[in-house]
């Protein structure tokens, strides 16, 4: 699962950003807001790093707020298969 998550996020965010720190590209933000859907990028342990336009619509919150916190309790032991 730590393997799985690695390689997605190198594929998302091949320049290193991504994390906690480092907020999307706006190239990658104009990706994620295009679509109706609501869409969170996720850490491995389940603290939302981002939401896009229409899923912060969805929920009623704003733009940018409640990132890092936990939105997934961890997948660990038997879960994680």
């Amino acid at each position: 699962m730590e393997h799985a998550a690695g390689v997605y996020k190198h594929v998302i965010f091949p320049d290193g950003i991504g994390d906690e720190s480092s907020p999307l590209t706006e190239i990658q933000k104009a990706m994620l807001d295009v679509t109706p859907d609501c869409i969170k990028l996720l850490s491995p342990d389940g603290r939302l790093l981002n939401m896009n336009r229409a899923g912060c619509i969805a929920l009623g919150i704003s733009e940018g707020t409640c990132f890092g916190m936990p939105w997934l309790p961890p997948v660990t032991g038997s879960r994680a298969r």
